[in-house]
């Protein structure tokens, strides 16, 4: 489990979000560049969520080695209007292959880090 503990004021089309907020982390599975390696072939749940505001949109997306899995897209109609959307996926994973989250659209984005609510997690489930 980690969480974004800071605001990204900027981030672009194909931009990692790393996490790195750390609160779990057995077996060391996800690493500091926001990477989640699968330590063991099988069936895993990953879950992440993005929070943002202040007339933005974010437009997120799981990747498993290269292919996009999942969207989570949100979009903030005011300053003070704060906005998190949230996606999940069960997948099977090989040993060794890689799960980020990353953006998808060119669009100047801010994500916020407060509060925990940009956060990211993997288990596996068999």
């Amino acid at each position: 489990m980690a969480t974004l503990d800071h605001t990204v004021d900027e981030i672009h089309n194909n931009d990692r979000i790393v996490y790195n907020n750390v609160t779990l982390n057995t077996g060391g599975a996800y690493s500091s560049n926001g990477e989640f390696v699968a330590p063991v072939s099988g069936i895993y749940l990953f879950a992440f969520s993005v929070h943002m505001n202040r007339h933005k949109q974010i437009f997120a997306q799981l990747m498993v080695n290269g292919r996009p899995v999942n969207s989570a897209i949100t979009e903030s109609f005011s300053d003070y209007g704060d906005s998190q959307s949230t996606g999940v996926s069960i997948v099977n994973v090989n040993a060794g292959e890689y799960v980020w989250v990353q953006m998808f659209y060119e669009l100047q984005s801010r994500i916020e880090g407060k509060y925990g609510g940009s956060s990211f997690c993997g288990t596996l489930l068999a």
